[in-house]
């Protein structure tokens, strides 16, 4: 259930990068953790896709904030690029280029039914001086006794510092309008239709970052190296005892595997299984709530404290409470943190017109006969990891609207971007239908 901002900043970051190296941000309002030099620590989205997906956590800390006492002089230059104009144009289908800017100019951006206008956006790389990093590694060592390296050492997460950064040049503006209309193929497979109209006026401020670059930190000891080419199997800390990621192997091993992640909701009574029903049903009408509730989520997993709830929805605020992380936190119910994460991981995969699609779902109390037949197509057109080399993983040029148009057959038009959405949507409506079932 991406912003529209978030929807540019994928756009920008795939024209400007192709070969994907470089991270859309998740929301340019928190762009400003996203700058040169921050340390990230990374999440794991719970979705068992065909290839692992993860998302960056910023710590709240650059590097020269772990590293011992500076040296007059010592200093790791950021450098910065000409700006970048990027436009789109449309003609029968979504198309973009990149060229050297004089003034923005207007873009078309064409929905399921109709024309939507924006004005294109300016935007620069900003970069770390390599040659300064290295200079300065060799004189200051990383302090280890810093809370936050003492934290991530102990719990054994990696640590990534960013590189670079694409940000916004100019204060730029999007328009977006149209009529939407949820009868595709695929959704009218599952029997779920929508029909939306959309008017949106959003600002993304200049400086903004878009996204971003990272490479691995490596620490041993107070000596750093950052991990220009890393290795699989590479790690902050040493860890002879680290467990490689599962991979996907069937739709059976999906399914037991999301079954298994959501059995937390079994032991829930049935008023506090319909207080999170009404929670999630919020959380899906309301993008920002989304966002917030996610960051908690994820503060919350490293043990940051709990912070007021006055300004949240009281449904919301009483999911919280269930979950241990309000403005008066009790011990974390981490089993029930992960559900709520899972069940966030698959709306983030669907675009709003899916979410809204869950929502019908739901009022009209019939997630039972949307999960089966959802189960049904993904057991008939799985594809295992055994057959990835077939298929090509990340098609460009094309969005979710576009690979799931009508075919005569859902075999023909069935690749792995439709079955990562195959695969949120079974996981958000069988995490909807054990709510439901439980009230």
């Amino acid at each position: 259930m991406g912003s529209t901002c978030s929807t540019m900043a994928k756009t920008i970051i795939s024209e400007l990068d192709p070969g994907g190296d470089l991270i859309p941000v998740p929301s340019v309002i928190h762009s400003d953790r996203f700058k040169p030099l921050y340390l990230l620590r990374r999440r794991n989205v719970t979705l068992p896709l065909a290839w692992r997906k993860h998302k960056y956590l910023n710590t709240g800390f650059k590097l020269t904030d772990v590293l011992e006492a500076e040296d007059p002089g010592d200093q790791i230059e950021i450098l910065h690029s000409e700006p970048y104009k990027i436009t789109d144009t449309v003609d029968g289908m979504l198309a973009a280029n990149v060229a050297v800017p004089d003034q923005p100019i207007n873009i078309e951006i064409k929905g399921a039914a109709e024309i939507s206008r924006s004005r294109s956006t300016v935007v620069n790389k900003s970069y770390v001086n390599l040659t300064a990093l290295e200079s300065i590694k060799d004189r200051r060592r990383i302090n280890m006794s810093h809370t936050l390296i003492k934290e991530l050492e102990e719990s054994e997460q990696n640590v990534y510092m960013i590189t670079e950064t694409i940000e916004a040049e100019q204060e730029s503006t999007i328009n977006i309008s149209g009529s939407l209309e949820g009868s595709l193929y695929f959704f009218s497979k599952v029997g779920i239709k929508s029909k939306e109209n959309k008017k949106k006026s959003i600002s993304i401020p200049k400086g903004s970052v878009l996204g971003f670059g990272i490479q691995l930190l490596k620490i041993q000891n107070g000596k750093w190296a950052v991990s220009y080419v890393p290795r699989v199997k590479d790690q902050t800390f040493e860890n002879d005892n680290a467990v490689p990621e599962s991979s996907q192997e069937g739709f059976s091993l999906v399914k037991a595997e999301i079954q298994n992640q959501s059995s937390d909701l079994d032991f829930l009574s049935p008023e506090v299984a319909a207080d999170f029903l009404k929670a999630f049903t919020f959380i899906m009408k309301d993008h920002k709530t989304l966002t917030e509730v996610e960051d908690r989520l994820e503060q919350s997993l490293f043990g940051s404290a709990g912070e007021s709830t006055a300004h949240l929805d009281p449904s919301i605020s009483k999911l919280l409470e269930y979950l241990g992380i309000s403005s008066t936190p009790l011990k974390p119910c981490k089993g029930l943190i992960h559900v709520v994460l899972l069940f966030m991981d698959a709306l983030n995969e669907l675009d709003e017109e899916g979410v809204s699609m869950l929502v019908e779902a739901v009022e009209k109390q019939n997630t039972e006969q949307q999960l089966t037949q959802v189960e049904t197509l993904l057991a008939e057109n799985f594809i295992s990891s055994e057959d990835l080399d077939a298929y090509q993983l990340s098609p460009k040029g094309a969005g979710p609207r576009q690979i799931l148009e009508a075919h005569e057959t859902m075999p023909e038009s069935w690749n792995l971007v439709v079955q990562t959405w195959a695969v949120a949507l079974y996981a958000a409506l069988h995490v909807l239908h054990m709510l439901s079932s439980l009230h």
